[in-house]
């Protein structure tokens, strides 16, 4: 009978702790959704507000001009008026309108996030078991490029406030324009030239990237193999050494002006770099792994290529992933030189004429299929291979 009552009364109470629980739980979750929910009234009455600000330009304008006279403040006779602004010439298209408004509203709420957090990720900065979340990794991770992008259109206002044909630092009008001239417009040739250019450097940077992979198989046979490692480890520390660029007069007379020489400057640049990279990840793998792989039977070729290479490959990927740049500003550079077709040979082109609009398109073109590829390749080092993120 006590057994009883006592099992009853721990019944009652797990009962009565978890309708606790529950409530909390209900609570909690009630009061995020009153705060998600005005987060989304205050956006949308944000935007409504630019919206209407921005269609109103005019209005707002004088009333800034009568304030400045009213109080007068003189230095401020200097500011632009509102109606020579971008969004006044597109304020009678709604559209324009209404994205303009969307992006100030989303601006403002950025910063205002990132002003509450602050604090707390200052706390966090300079502990090493943090953790950022993934909204917070997002948030800081972009503050950087706003804070780049809001540098140059500031300097390019302000330097177009001086000299409205300027064209060393070019508006977002003039890069919008220039990228849409060279992405839809084709040449006297009938070819559209950012097309063609990217297929030509795309090719040439493939072929390169190709080429300079296989140093992966021949570090790892340096790694393993000491016979190997002594015919030809000093040769490539020494061809490591030679600068490049150096060599072009010598390239072009050995593999001409097509695209051998291209590939033979970025071999010679880059290729020792992987092929060292790899020697040493394969000798500084754990040497017990190797000694299981022995006794279970496995061969000496099998030990590199079964045991060795799979282990190593994601930091060799990696080291492909970090030379992307390398092997991208060779092949432009070449193209540079000699070329009649590239990213690399437009930009030589067009800088006789001052159009760094262009140069600006084609160097984001550039950056950002490089971006690409590199989280592209992080990707699949992450999907394939998670035990080495773990590591």
């Amino acid at each position: 009978m006590t057994r009883a009552n006592g099992r009853r009364g721990k019944l009652r109470y797990t009962q009565g702790k978890a309708n606790v629980m529950w409530r909390l739980i209900s609570r909690q979750a009630t009061g995020k959704n009153l705060l998600w929910l005005l987060l989304v009234a205050s956006y949308l009455l944000l935007v409504n507000v630019c919206f209407l600000s921005i269609k109103h330009l005019d209005v707002l304008s004088n009333k800034l001009a009568s304030t400045w006279e009213k109080l007068g403040l003189d230095s401020l006779v200097a500011i632009p008026d509102l109606t020579d602004t971008w969004l006044w010439t597109h304020a009678g298209n709604s559209s324009y309108v209404l994205a303009a408004s969307v992006l100030l509203s989303s601006a403002a709420f950025l910063i205002g996030f990132v002003l509450m957090r602050m604090p707390r990720w200052l706390g966090a900065f300079f502990r090493s078991d943090a953790e950022p979340s993934p909204w917070a990794g997002a948030l800081l991770g972009s503050i950087l490029f706003i804070a780049l992008v809001a540098v140059y259109f500031t300097a390019s206002y302000l330097t177009h406030l001086e000299n409205p044909a300027d064209k060393v630092v070019p508006s977002l009008t003039q890069i919008l324009s220039a990228a849409k001239q060279v992405a839809t417009v084709p040449d006297r040739s009938g070819i559209i030239p950012l097309w063609s250019d990217l297929a030509a450097t795309s090719w040439r940077f493939a072929v390169s990237l190709a080429v300079v992979s296989t140093g992966i198989i021949v570090g790892l046979m340096m790694g393993i193999f000491p016979y190997f490692e002594a015919l030809a480890g000093k040769f490539v520390i020494a061809i490591d050494k030679v600068v490049a660029l150096a060599m072009l007069p010598l390239l072009m007379l050995v593999f001409g002006i097509d695209e051998g020489f291209r590939v033979a400057l970025v071999a010679l640049s880059v290729y020792p770099t992987v092929v060292l990279s790899a020697q040493l990840d394969a000798k500084a793998y754990p040497e017990e792994l190797k000694t299981k792989a022995r006794t279970i039977g496995a061969s000496h070729w099998e030990l590199a290529f079964r045991v060795v290479l799979p282990g190593i490959m994601p930091k060799m990927l990696d080291t492909l992933r970090l030379n992307f740049k390398s092997i991208a500003g060779l092949v432009i550079t070449s193209e540079m030189i000699v070329a009649d077709a590239g990213l690399g040979y437009r930009i030589n082109a067009v800088r006789h004429f001052m159009a760094m609009d262009i140069v600006i398109v084609y160097v984001a073109v550039v950056t950002l299929l490089l971006f690409a590829a590199d989280l592209l390749v992080t990707g699949f080092v992450k999907l394939h291979y998670p035990w080495f993120n773990k590591a």
